[in-house]
């Protein structure tokens, strides 16, 4: 998690009004297979550029994010659906998106296959803040950890 919090840091400043989003890719016995963060706004998001990198090396692999993967369509596809063809075996989610538009609850990502959901990681000591929540008054995104 914290490599895909560094990464999330290429970011900064160039994805408003979206947050800045790191994601890691470990194949199926643990090693980094691909990284992505978010450009900017209209470009694709963390997890997909993530899965780019890693290719074939995703299956069976786990996700690691910093943000709840988005669940709608916007400029760019939902992440989440990205994260299920990829049939992924764990998710790991730093921080819920509070302004999250998507159906269903987190552990839906699971989808058709098994898939663990965990969203706990450094719950404590990791804070996203987005645009329209109370803990962005400046109306400027930003991820602490």
């Amino acid at each position: 998690m914290r490599r895909a919090i560094v990464n999330s840091a290429s970011g900064l400043g160039a994805t408003s009004p979206n947050p800045a989003v790191g994601c890691v890719i470990l194949d199926s016995v643990g090693r980094r297979a691909g990284e992505g963060f978010h450009l900017r706004k209209g470009d694709a998001h963390a997890e997909v550029n993530a899965l780019a990198a890693a290719g074939s090396q995703a299956a069976g692999g786990t996700a690691v994010v910093t943000l709840e993967p988005c669940n709608h369509e916007g400029l760019t596809p939902p992440c989440h659906q990205a994260l299920l063809d990829a049939r992924f075996t764990r998710v790991l989610i730093a921080v819920m998106d509070p302004t999250s538009r998507g159906e269903g609850e987190p552990h839906d990502c699971a989808g058709p296959v098994s898939t663990s959901i965990r969203t706990s990681w450094r719950k404590r000591r990791c804070s996203c803040s987005v645009p329209g929540s109370p803990r962005c008054p400046t109306g400027v995104p930003h991820c602490t950890c």
